[in-house]
């Protein structure tokens, strides 16, 4: 299967996983207008949204998230280690080019999806 790693949000396409609450472009806003970055991987045969992770960026800092309990990565049980390894290193790659220095990631307690 093909997949696409994109910057910006994938405007139509639904996730192939369950998103919280606090990771919705809705609730993004409410933390913040301005300042969003985010990074999607779609696969491309059926437009699904396979991962995904929403930075606030703040000078040379990136957060995820900005003002909520949790954030950082989210991704379908059906991508490979490799796959996923590929789309961190991509978004790594994307803010280190924007001048982030340092990067916060806040994981959901285990079990929360549970």
């Amino acid at each position: 299967m093909d997949y696409t790693f994109q910057e910006g949000l994938a405007e139509g396409f639904k996730p192939d996983f369950e998103r919280s609450i606090f990771l919705t472009p809705q609730h993004l806003r409410l933390q913040s207008e301005a300042g969003w970055c985010s990074f999607v991987m779609f696969r491309n045969a059926d437009q699904k949204i396979v991962a995904e992770v929403h930075y606030h960026i703040h000078g040379s800092k990136a957060s995820s998230p900005y003002q909520s309990p949790f954030g950082s990565f989210v991704f379908s049980k059906q991508i490979s280690p490799d796959l996923l390894t590929g789309f961190v290193l991509f978004t790594e790659h994307k803010l280190v080019a924007k001048g982030v220095k340092s990067l916060l990631l806040k994981n959901p307690p285990e079990g929360y999806d549970k």
